[in-house]
């Protein structure tokens, strides 16, 4: 159920990485909450993400309608999508639970 929970609520791309003959892995976007707005350069719209206590910043130029507060899906750097709170919180709980966060 966890993991059909989590390719549900995640936007999963398939890397194509082979580590070893067997090994593949995926690039997921994880949920992350924007806490605030860099607007110190102009040509381009960043946010600082809280991802369940660690931050960091991404591109928000995909996502012009954010807004503080709002949940995002991060992937790489670039917020993707914007997801319900409690869609984001169902997903950090299914990552927790798989090992994938502390």
């Amino acid at each position: 159920w966890i993991l059909i929970k989590v390719f549900h609520v995640l936007f999963l791309v398939s890397c194509n990485t082979i580590f070893t003959k067997t090994l593949k892995t995926m690039c997921l976007a994880v949920p992350g909450r924007i806490i605030k707005f860099d607007e110190s350069n102009p040509h381009i719209k960043m946010a600082e993400i809280d991802f369940n206590g660690a931050t960091t910043n991404a591109c928000m130029e995909w996502l012009p309608e954010a807004q503080i507060g709002d949940y995002v899906l991060v992937h790489v750097g670039t917020a993707i999508s914007i997801v319900e709170e409690k869609d984001a919180e169902e997903t950090i709980i299914a990552l927790r639970e798989m090992g994938e966060i502390d």
